[in-house]
């Protein structure tokens, strides 16, 4: 009995060594047969390898050094992020980050959704056209539009305040109050209907099958219930994509804060991202600067990982599926 066990278990490990060696030799005649295909893709990969990841390596290094960017660092071992995390700056800044991020994610998943719905509802697929192109973004910089922003919010001559006069409102020091200036910030792009975004969801939209829809129709929901009940389950995938790219735009972007208040006034709306600009260009505190740097890489893996983990759906349409 003990001998016909040794035997079974030499033979399933034969068969395991046996099924990794032919997985190994498949690999190796893919790679044969490709070689050409594979030769196009080593020039991006090694663009990718020297320009992206060698660079956020050299950073992670530096962050333990208190470098000025030109002469040789010394050494500090951890000394950066204990004074990292022991400035009330960049505290601060982690804060203003949280505030800033939640109302970016709001403006970049909910107006877009809102009006592809509406969208939905336009009869006629050539008028949904004709709308579709409207909301494509226009080509207009970006820094030309926050200036225009700035000069709306301007407390003499500014359209904002202007508007607001009829109705009794004193002015309004949008970007020189603290306690709405971030506030101020986060109205630029109103309505916020962002092109991409509200591209992304008609696409999400469009492809639930015709049936599906005829289905939901004959159980006779609200719209609040269908939308609910329905087409949220249904773009989940896309309500993600969206979700991570405006994570990603939040956390790392600092454009808009950096024309119209560079943080202020004080510290109201500084932001990690610019507190590391100003200290590597302004402050000449490289080492102290890819400190922060790796905290926000932190931060952005962590949170986006955890998107991907909690927005998901088994209920998602897909349209592969017979």
């Amino acid at each position: 009995m003990g001998h016909q066990r040794l035997v079974a278990e030499g033979s399933t490990a034969s068969s395991v060594v046996s099924r990794s060696h032919a997985r190994r030799q498949g690999i190796i005649r893919r790679v044969r047969r490709s070689w050409v295909s594979y030769a196009f893709l080593l020039p991006a990969l090694l663009l990718a390898i020297a320009m992206k990841y060698l660079p956020a390596g050299l950073a992670l290094g530096y962050s333990f050094f208190d470098w000025n960017g030109v002469r040789p660092g010394t050494f500090v071992g951890t000394g950066n992020y204990v004074h990292l995390f022991a400035d009330p700056v960049f505290l601060g800044s982690l804060a203003t980050l949280a505030a800033y991020t939640l109302g970016t994610l709001a403006i970049t998943l909910i107006p877009p959704f809102i009006a592809a719905e509406l969208m939905l509802d336009v009869p006629g697929e050539r008028l949904q056209y004709a709308f579709r192109v409207l909301f494509i973004p226009l080509v207009v910089p970006s820094v030309v539009v926050l200036l225009i922003w700035r000069f709306l919010f301007n407390p003499m001559i500014g359209v904002l305040n202007q508007l607001l006069a009829p109705l009794g409102i004193p002015p309004q020091t949008w970007l020189t109050d603290p306690h709405i200036a971030l506030v101020s910030v986060l109205l630029v792009g109103f309505p916020w209907i962002g092109g991409v975004a509200f591209l992304i969801y008609l696409a999400g939209l469009q492809r639930i099958p015709g049936d599906l829809w005829d289905a939901v129709a004959l159980d006779g929901p609200g719209r609040l219930t269908r939308i609910r009940r329905f087409d949220l389950p249904l773009i989940l995938g896309e309500v993600r994509v969206l979700a991570v790219l405006g994570l990603l735009g939040a956390i790392q972007g600092f454009g808009v804060i950096l024309v119209l208040t560079f943080g202020g006034p004080g510290y109201s709306t500084m932001v990690p991202g610019l507190y590391m600009y100003l200290q590597a260009f302004q402050g000449g505190r490289f080492g102290y600067a890819t400190a922060i740097g790796v905290v926000l890489f932190v931060i952005i893996a962590g949170l986006t990982a955890l998107i991907l983990r909690t927005v998901r759906s088994s209920t998602a349409f897909d349209p592969d599926t017979p």
